[in-house]
């Protein structure tokens, strides 16, 4: 039995990926042990109707190894949680676990939740590694923070989180972390990886735990055959523009419509894949819209749609891809050398984007672009891609 137990926090199926690559990393090239590792699910932020099909997805990946304990605190939860002092927010955290303590947590922020910051308020003294989003991002504070404006745009995505941040009445300690292990560190602060012990695990390694988890969902590519019939098709994965906050749902619904018929031919099977925190309700106008005119599919399954695009690897082969905002450009071309198209453009920005959000998606948009030129002269150990400060 290890004397080292882990706490793995994750909010989504990227977020464990991410997580479960930076843990076994860590176990079998750092310490060369295997530890006792709890996992904890929470903040979800999808819709009701969603959360159990989303940890589920979570679930079937986590089937690859055995916990010592599988923690899930859904929504509803979490807010009623945080209706407590600080001193019983940490108590009614702490008494969810076998364990009264942990060795090591890893997360991938100290920043964006109520969740995320009582996790490392709770456990002060363990060492924090963080895995970040997307695979390795970090230092994206400003983007995360809430504004209690955000609320009018995007209220279902919002205001969960404005409440909480509000009932919490505490000034919560902030973390510096002591590991940083990033499959692909992107620096979004500019000097945030300075001076941090920052460890790149393996690309080879990278690859083997994703091909790993494929296996725990051999269904992904038999439903794949089905949706493609072909090589002949246009895989479009959809944002989330107006559930956080960054449009209207009638200009997000506008903004693809005008992708889709920019770049696909009727020929073309257009096969729509939401984003797993975006609106159904979206896609579902979407396919009504683009049905007239062409054949369209979308990604439906509950039980398989919310897996990351990186574990499709029959629709990855298939298919011209084209990712709507989504940094999945980056770990498409670097795990399956996959040349993806980026439809999104300063114009259609300007055009369906909230006018203070415009700066940020443009940048983002950059982000993605420079950090695939990069990966070519990558040496696999220092930040991938760093903002230009």
């Amino acid at each position: 039995m290890s004397s080292k137990k882990s706490l793995i926090a994750i909010q989504g199926p990227t977020q464990f990926i991410a997580a479960y690559i930076s843990l076994l990393w860590y176990e079998q090239s750092i310490i060369k042990e295997r530890t006792e590792t709890v996992l904890l699910i929470y903040d979800t932020y999808v819709p009701v109707d969603n959360e159990l099909s989303f940890k589920d997805s979570i679930l079937k990946l986590a089937s690859i190894r055995e916990w010592a304990q599988i923690v899930f605190i859904d929504g509803k939860a979490m807010s009623k949680l945080s209706f407590s002092s600080y001193s019983n927010c940490v108590s009614k955290l702490r008494s969810k676990f076998y364990y009264s303590d942990f060795d090591i947590v890893f997360i991938a922020r100290d920043y964006g939740s109520f969740g995320t910051q009582l996790i490392l308020n709770t456990y002060p003294n363990a060492l924090h590694i963080e895995y970040g989003d997307s695979f390795g991002l970090v230092g994206n504070e400003n983007v995360l923070k809430t504004s209690i404006f955000d609320f009018f745009k995007a209220p279902k995505a919002i205001s969960k989180a404005v409440l909480k941040k509000v009932l919490f009445r505490h000034f919560p300690l902030r973390f510096d972390f002591k590991l940083s292990i990033l499959s692909m560190p992107l620096d979004w602060k500019g000097d945030y990886l300075v001076n941090k012990n920052l460890i790149v695990p393996d690309k080879n390694f990278v690859k083997q735990v994703f091909l790993q988890l494929s296996y725990q969902i051999p269904e992904l590519n038999s439903y794949s055959d089905e949706l493609t019939e072909s090589q002949n098709c246009n895989l479009y994965l959809l944002s989330n523009f107006s559930n956080s906050g960054f449009s209207t749902q009638e200009d997000e619904l506008n903004l693809y419509y005008e992708i889709v018929i920019a770049t696909a031919s009727k020929d073309k099977i257009i096969i729509l894949k939401n984003h797993p925190r975006g609106s159904d309700d979206i896609l579902k106008l979407l396919y009504k819209k683009l049905n007239e005119n062409y054949k369209v599919k979308i990604i439906d399954n509950k039980r398989l749609s919310f897996y990351p695009i990186e574990l499709w690897s029959s629709l990855i082969e298939k298919c011209y891809v084209f990712p709507i905002f989504s940094s999945s450009v980056i770990s498409l071309k670097y795990l399956f050398s996959k040349k993806v198209v980026m439809p999104l453009d300063n114009l259609k920005i300007r055009k369906y984007i909230y006018s203070d959000k415009i700066n940020e998606t443009i940048q983002s948009e950059a982000m993605c672009r420079e950090a695939i030129a990069s990966l070519n002269e990558w040496d696999g150990k220092s930040p991938l891609w760093v903002k230009k400060t």
